[in-house]
Formats: C-alpha cells, sequence, structure tokens
C-alpha cells in the first residue's frame, strides 16, 4: 500500500503508470509503453527489417 506521506513513492508511481514514450496515462495492465506506441514501434522494426532484406537482394 502507498503511503500518502511518502511523496517519492507517488512519483515512482506516477512514472509507472506513464507511457516512457509519449506521456500517456497507462492502464493498470499496460507495462512502460502504451498501445499505441507499441503498434509505432513494432511498424519500426517490420519496416527496418523489410528494408534490410531487400538491401540484401539488391547486392
Amino acid at each position: 500500500m502507498i503511503d500518502p506521506n511518502r511523496s517519492y513513492e507517488q512519483g515512482s508511481v506516477e512514472r509507472a503508470l506513464t507511457c516512457a514514450n509519449c506521456g500517456q496515462k497507462l492502464h493498470v495492465l499496460e507495462v512502460h509503453v502504451c498501445e499505441r506506441c507499441i503498434y509505432e514501434c513494432l511498424n519500426m522494426v517490420e519496416h527496418n527489417e523489410k528494408y534490410k532484406q531487400h538491401r540484401r537482394i539488391k547486392k
């Protein structure tokens, strides 16, 4: 249980429930990054993998 008199604990909880990428408040079940940012990140990874494959084929 969080003691309201211990502000460092409250700040830690606030940071834990905030998206590390965009700052949006997270649902309790989300961890570190919100759903939108996860999809954005996965799309970038997928794009990079396709680009790497394309570069390998061209050589």
